[in-house]
């Protein structure tokens, strides 16, 4: 995953193409990235089938957000879309089971909860900041430039609080939440999607590696 990391900073996102939240959510990570890629910052998005399924495969949703969202793809950054992978559970994938370990939300729930969670790292993948569903990228731009600047973070607004306890909200009767027993949560078996790449250590899938 280091391979993956902008040079200065990363965000971190969750999607789900299907979900509404998804023409506001990709369309400001776009313009946050275009803002700050050429000062160090990329990302990493990740789809998957927990929560509502994804009905997509992987490749599939890589063509769907650079076209719908002219987002495109690259290992070499500024964007990456991963295939898709399990992000909660037992079959978590090690890079969820990094952030949500070191950032729990302020609700106290360090699982990720919802679609279109977004972490904050710096240069070395240390975890600064976790940002709610309804926390657009581009509502990050503070944070990211004092990440950028090498400044420490501002202090956090209340408006993210705010966010995060409606985020708690939602979470009790949204059909995009990833609540157990409800939908594809806690299954016996990874997900089948996901091959990651050569040259990094994850969870294979019944794909090929891609790259």
């Amino acid at each position: 995953v280091s391979k993956l990391l902008g040079k200065t900073a990363t965000v971190v996102m969750n999607i789900k193409l299907d979900d509404p939240e998804s023409t506001v959510q990709l369309p400001a990570l776009r313009s946050l990235i275009t803002q700050y890629a050429d000062q160090g910052l990329g990302a990493i998005l990740v789809p998957t089938d927990q929560g509502d399924y994804e009905p997509d495969d992987s490749a599939t949703v890589r063509i769907k957000v650079a076209s719908q969202y002219n987002i495109q793809s690259s290992t070499k950054g500024p964007v990456v879309v991963t295939d898709k992978t399990d992000i909660v559970g037992k079959f978590a994938h090690p890079l969820y089971k990094y952030l949500t370990y070191l950032q729990p939300n302020p609700n106290n729930v360090s699982r990720i909860t919802l679609n279109y969670e977004k972490f904050l790292l710096d240069a070395n993948g240390k975890v600064l900041r976790r940002y709610p569903r309804l926390w657009p990228a581009d509502r990050m731009a503070r944070d990211v430039a004092a990440v950028l600047a090498g400044q420490p973070l501002p202090a956090e607004d209340p408006r993210w609080l705010f966010a995060w306890k409606e985020a708690d909200k939602e979470v009790t009767r949204s059909i995009y939440s990833f609540r157990k027993h409800y939908n594809y949560y806690d299954q016996q078996e990874a997900g089948q999607d996901w091959a990651g790449t050569k040259s990094e250590a994850f969870t294979p899938g019944s794909n090929e590696a891609r790259f």
